[in-house]
């Protein structure tokens, strides 16, 4: 279809609105683009024919269609004038020719993008829920899932135990029980129990 990338971004969709009535965002994992259409990875999916608003890192504001469903997400026929889609073309090309490098990350706990970005929160109840990771560290974990749930809510990812520390845009971060191994966390994380291989 296009140039594949691994960059983050929201999406939100007319038909999941919080109690207020506001648009819910959820997290979402932009992999492959061209100038007509763009392929997600996300944790809530749409109808075919469902109008989607994102808004990507590196490209911005982005509308249009959902044309099919694939493995994890769908794609997007994108809609926009033919100015618009000769910037976004811009964007791609300089995203193709720079995707290579990389910003050092002073943070305390550096942060990656998991290469498999799906995982499933496990609830106190043993209620369960599929979510998309926009970033782990070993200390955390940022997801969107359809639920938000409070802070301070305990739960794990994948395997790996920890509690709600804060809300984000378009999801919550969860603070781990115990520092992860930074190697090894992301397998961790994309682990289902065996019970729920099944359902």
């Amino acid at each position: 279809m296009g140039v594949f990338l691994n960059l983050n971004g929201v999406y939100c969709m007319k038909n999941y609105r919080d109690s207020r009535g506001q648009l819910r965002k959820f997290g979402c994992r932009l992999v492959e683009i061209s100038p007509d259409a763009m392929s997600l990875i996300v944790p809530v999916q749409g109808r075919v024919g469902e109008e989607v608003e994102t808004d990507l890192e590196e490209f911005g504001a982005l509308v249009g269609k959902i044309s099919r469903k694939v493995r994890e997400g769908f794609v997007v026929d994108i809609a926009a004038s033919d100015e618009e889609r000769r910037a976004l073309t811009k964007k791609i090309v300089w995203q193709q020719e720079f995707r290579a490098r990389k910003v050092e990350d002073k943070r305390k706990y550096p942060r990656i993008v998991p290469k498999k970005p799906i995982s499933i929160l496990i609830l106190l109840d043993g209620t369960w829920h599929n979510s998309l990771v926009i970033d782990v560290s070993a200390a955390g974990v940022a997801v969107s899932s359809e639920i938000l749930p409070d802070i301070g809510t305990p739960l794990a990812v994948g395997r790996v135990v920890g509690k709600v520390s804060r809300h984000l845009p378009a999801g919550f971060a969860v603070e781990f029980a115990e520092i992860q191994d930074l190697a090894s966390v992301e397998r961790a994380i994309n682990y289902v129990p065996r019970q729920l291989l099944n359902r």
